[in-house]
Parts: C-alpha cells; structure tokens; sequence
C-alpha cells in the first residue's frame, strides 16, 4: 500500500496487515524451529547417557530417572508445537489468536520445565531418603535458578522469532514467573535468605527477552514505515511525472519554418510549475495574418501552481475561442477579472504578457499587467523593451483595471524575447540577482556575436551559469523572429533578402487607454 501519509487510519490498517502476515510466518518458522531444536536436543542428550554407560554402569541407572522426566517433558513440549502448528496453518485465523497462541505455548512450555524441575526435586530427594522439604538451602536455591533459567531460555526464544510488543511478550511471562516465585515460596521457606535472593534475581529471566521485543518491533516498525515512504515517493514521483507531461501537453508546438519563427525552454523549479505559454496564430486568404501569444506566471511554485495553470488554461481557450482577434488589452483585461474574482480570494495572483504580431502591418501589440519586460532585438542590432504596462492580474477590481495597451513595431528580421522572473531572479555565489539589466546585455552580446543561434538558449544557459545551487523558481524563455525572406524577382536578385519595407523603429503611438 504505497502513497499513504504517516499517523493515519489507512497507515495503521497498512501496518496491521503487514504485521499480521509478519506474526504468522515467523510464528509458523518458530514453531518448527522449537520441535527441531528439542528434538536434536534430547537425541544429543541420550547419545551422550549411552556413551557415559559405556563407562559407568552406575552414571547410567543414576541418569535413568532424570532421563525419563526431560524425555517426557521435551515428548509434551513437542506435542504442544505441534498442534500449534497444525491449528495456525489449516485455519486462516486473526493476529490476535495467534498471538494468544504464542503465549500459550510459552507458558505452558515453561511451566513444564518448571514443574520437570520440582519433580527432579522430588527425585532427588527420594533417592536421599529424605523429605523434600529437608534438602537444604542450596537445593532450593538450585530449583529457583533452574526455573529462572529455563524462564529465560523459553521467553527469549519466542522474543528471538515473533514480532511481538512488548508487552504482549510481558503478558507471557508474567505467569512463569509468578510460577516460578510460587514454587520457591514452598520448598525454598527453610532458606529464607536463599528464598528472597532467589525471588529478587528472578525478574532479570524477563529483561533479555522484553528488550528483544522492543528492539525487534521497533526495527519492524521503522522499516514498515521506510517502506511506506519509498512507496509514496516511488507512486508521487510518477504521478509528478504524468502531471507534467500533461501540463506541458498544455504547451504550443513550436514553428519552424514560415514567416514567423516561435520556439522557447522551459524549466520549472520542481516537476510541474507555474509557468503557462499560450500561442495561437490567426488565418487569412493568403496565409497566417497575426499571431497571439499569452505568457503567464503564477505565484507560487509546484502542484498548486500547476493547478492554477490548468484553470487558467481553460479560461484562455474560452476567451480565443470566443474572440479570435480580441486584442491584447481586452485579454488582458478579461483575464484580471477572471482572476480577481476566482484567484485573488485564495491569495493566488498572476502577471501575464499579451502580444498580438500583425504581419500584414509589421507592428506588435502587447498589454502587460505585472510582467517582467520583453525585449525586442531589431535587425539593425537595437534592443527596446517592453516595459510592464498595468498591476499584476488580480490585485485590483475589473472597474479600476486598465490594460494600457501599446503599439510597437515588428518588422521581417526582428525577434522578440519574453521569459518569466525565474530568468531576472536567479542568483550567483555572492547573493547577486542577474536582473533585467544582467539579461539585456546577454541580448546584446547574442545581438553582436550569436547570428544564427536561438536567443532563447543563450539566455538559459546564461542563467544556469549564474545561478549558484539548485533552480529556485520555473523559467520560461520565449523566442518569436520574424525571418528576412527572399527577395522576389529577376534573376540579378539571387542570394539577395529584402525586408519588402524598412519600417521607422521609433515606438508607435500607444493606444488609447480603455
């Protein structure tokens, strides 16, 4: 189960499932382990009594007695593991009963070393010719040890194999050791001094087995949750993935051949980020006749910006679908509506840059409300710039909002470069932001030097060797030229270009203010 958030209700059913199938394999493997390890146990312990007979004749009628009752004991304990065995694999039962099951089986097992003990006692005390209750301190403080240790050796296997808690181990012992006090209250009361010593070292049988189950279930419980964490990042970082492949699908397709050239790059901060192009060009008899385009920044970065792309988007495609030549004012200005009245409550607020290119009059229209400044590289190599012309969309209301649309001209050779602050506000080793200042004489220095070459790569790789650590914001560079064609004619023109007007490059007259 992967993509779940910590401290939560699907975690916690997450984690009791996988700790249920973790309790059921391990006790299944503790089960079998145990029969095995009696089972080689009792075989070691019967070679080496036929062995010893060969010796002494003697050391074999004394262990006989002693012999029986472990033989019993581990024939029992074997039985009991067994049935465990058997009940837990041909029944699909609940964590729950296998854990009552494991402290069934740890304390009946220890209890039957226990009272294998007393009765050795017993034994002991027959073959004396004395009471049991007359065999002395140290007989007494031998039974109490015996049963500490075969406490501890019952317990701390069981901690060894299943994942239990803590105090679900502490619920199994508690009983051997009350068993285990009891039986040295009765036959230790002669050595008073041997009893309580006995009785204050007893507890120490549990520590071992207690301290393997906090470490075992704590170990099991980080690495469920180390799981649970690459899971999620393993299924979000795919879900980032197809979320950008999306957004981007969102995205123009670049041109590369006809009268106008349009490419950009695009890098966000994370995955997916808050930067939008829209572009769009406008038909007429002969061919193309303008071009849209709409750049867009949303605050913030990541998922959330991306979203607010996505409605933006929508609201975009309605506006163009609508008014195919509505100009860049009255985008602008339907879009800070949009804005004002859907975003602004949340916070969430947008610069956007509108252009409009008409090729049949060689100008450029473009509204901007908060926008960092395009530039205009001309053919003649001067650089304008095409300064933000209203707030940013959303900070005020549709009434007070004025677009301030202006004209400038666009003519054959000339290109214009718009980006997002993600290219101004990169920072270098010092703290020092490149700045619009730093990004137009990388125009400049492309203008004279890069003929040819794609301003839009110029200026991210300018930026990436500015920028000092990782990306802290999405950068989008736009490039759109406008390409000389080739001059119409007699065939004296060949290898020539012309420009078919050499326009006036002073800006045009702004238009009127709506």
């Amino acid at each position: 189960m992967s993509g779940l958030s910590l401290n939560t209700s699907d975690y916690s059913k997450a984690f009791d499932a996988q700790h249920a199938r973790e309790l059921r394999r391990r006790f299944i493997s503790y089960c079998c382990v145990v029969i095995g390890f009696i089972v080689l146990l009792r075989l070691a312990v019967v070679a080496g009594v036929l062995i010893a007979s060969e010796v002494s004749q003697r050391s074999l009628e004394t262990a006989d007695n002693e012999s029986l009752i472990a033989h019993w004991s581990a024939v029992i304990r074997v039985g009991l593991y067994a049935w465990a065995l058997v009940f837990i694999l041909r029944r699909n039962i609940t964590p729950q009963r296998i854990l009552r099951t494991a402290m069934v089986l740890v304390i009946a097992s220890g209890s039957i070393q226990v009272l294998a003990n007393v009765v050795s006692l017993f034994d002991a005390a027959h073959a004396a010719h004395r009471s049991v209750f007359d065999l002395g301190g140290s007989k007494a403080f031998g039974l109490g040890i015996y049963g500490a240790v075969a406490v501890f050796i019952t317990h701390f296997f069981a901690c060894l194999f299943l994942p239990w808690k803590p105090r679900e181990s502490l619920r199994a012992v508690v009983p051997l050791l009350l068993l285990n006090a009891l039986v040295m209250l009765v036959f230790g009361h002669r050595s008073l001094l041997m009893t309580v010593l006995t009785l204050l070292i007893l507890p120490a049988a549990a520590v071992p087995g207690l301290a393997v189950s906090a470490w075992r279930f704590s170990r099991f419980r980080d690495r469920f949750a180390v799981e649970q964490l690459k899971g999620s990042y393993r299924e979000i970082r795919r879900e980032l993935i197809d979320a950008r492949r999306l957004h981007e699908a969102l995205f123009p397709p670049p041109l590369s051949d006809g009268p106008l050239r349009f490419d950009y790059l695009y890098e966000p901060m994370r995955q997916i980020g808050g930067d939008y192009l829209f572009a769009r060009s406008i038909d007429g008899p002969e061919g193309p006749r303008a071009f849209n385009v709409l750049v867009v920044d949303v605050t913030g970065h990541g998922i959330a910006a991306a979203l607010t792309v996505n409605r933006l988007y929508g609201e975009i495609e309605r506006l163009f679908a609508e008014s195919p030549d509505a100009s860049p004012g009255e985008v602008l200005t339907a879009l800070n509506r949009y804005v004002h009245l859907t975003l602004a409550r949340h916070s969430v607020y947008v610069t956007a840059l509108c252009i409009r290119i008409d090729l049949e009059r060689n100008v450029l229209e473009y509204a901007s409300g908060g926008h960092p400044p395009a530039f205009i590289a001309a053919c003649d190599g001067t650089i304008d710039e095409l300064d933000s012309t209203s707030f940013v969309l959303g900070a005020c209301a549709g009434s007070d909002f004025d677009p301030c649309q202006q004209t400038r001209t666009f003519a054959p050779g000339d290109t214009l470069i718009a980006y997002t602050d993600g290219a101004i506000e990169v920072r270098s080793e010092e703290g020092k932001m490149l700045g619009i200042a730093g990004l137009r004489r990388i125009l400049s220095m492309h203008t004279q030097t890069g003929r040819g070459s794609s301003y839009a790569r110029s200026v991210i790789s300018a930026v990436d060797r500015h920028r000092a650590g990782p990306i802290e914001d999405d950068t989008l560079v736009v490039e759109i030229h406008r390409p000389i064609a080739p001059a119409q004619g007699g065939g004296n023109t060949h290898g020539r270009f012309t420009t078919a007007a050499t326009p006036d490059r002073s800006p045009a007259v702004a238009a009127p203010s709506r």
